[in-house]
C-alpha cells in the first residue's frame, strides 16, 4: 500500500502555483488563489505524515507544523474576503510573522526522520540533496532576517523541493 494522500496532498502544494497563475488569468486574484491551494494541500500532507513509518512523535511534530501553516495559509487567503480588514491583519501581521516562519521547520524535522527511518535507495539519496538544499535556504534565510534584509523570493521555490521528494516516497510501498 502507499500513501495515496501524500501523493495527493504533494501534488496539491506542486500544482499550488501553476493552478494560482492560470486561474488568475481566468479569474484573477492569484495571490488568494495561491493561499487557499496551498492551505488544502497542506492540510492533507500534515494527515498524510501518519501514513509512513516514522516515530509517532515526530509525525505529530511535523503534522502540527503543516497543519498550522495550513491554517495559516487559508486564513491569509479568506482575509482577502474580509470587508474590515481585521482578519486581514490577524492573519498577515500576526500569523504571518514568526509562526509562519518557523512552522515549515516542524515539517522538515519529520523529512529528515523519515528520510533515515522509511527512505531507501535513490529516493533516499535524492531527499537527503532536497533537504540539504532546503537546510541551506532556511540557514541563509533566517541569516538574513537577523541582518534585516530579506533573502530573494525566488529562494522560497526551494521550500517545494521536499514536497517533490514527498511525492516519490508517497508511492513506495509502506511497510509498517
Amino acid at each position: 500500500m502507499t500513501s495515496q494522500r501524500g501523493v495527493v496532498g504533494a501534488a496539491c502544494v506542486l500544482l499550488a502555483i501553476p493552478m494560482a497563475l492560470l486561474l488568475s488569468l481566468l479569474l484573477g486574484r492569484a495571490e488568494t488563489l495561491l493561499h487557499l491551494l496551498l492551505g488544502v494541500g497542506f492540510w492533507i500532507v500534515a494527515v498524510s505524515l501518519f501514513d509512513f513509518r516514522t516515530t509517532r512523535w515526530v509525525c505529530w511534530v511535523g503534522g502540527l507544523g503543516l497543519g498550522g501553516l495550513g491554517a495559516i495559509f487559508l486564513l491569509q487567503g479568506a482575509s482577502d474576503f474580509d470587508p474590515n480588514g481585521s482578519l486581514h491583519d490577524f492573519a498577515y501581521e500576526v500569523l504571518g510573522q514568526w509562526p509562519e516562519r518557523v512552522l515549515p521547520d516542524l515539517f522538515f524535522i519529520w523529512c529528515w526522520a523519515t528520510l533515515f527511518q522509511h527512505g531507501r535507495g535513490r529516493t533516499r539519496r535524492f531527499g537527503i540533496f532536497v533537504m540539504t538544499l532546503t537546510v541551506a535556504a532556511e540557514v541563509l534565510d533566517y541569516g538574513m532576517s537577523f541582518a534585516g534584509g530579506d533573502a530573494p523570493g525566488i529562494l522560497k521555490l526551494l521550500y517545494l523541493l521536499p514536497f517533490a521528494w514527498l511525492l516519490l516516497e508517497s508511492r513506495r510501498p509502506l511497510v509498517r
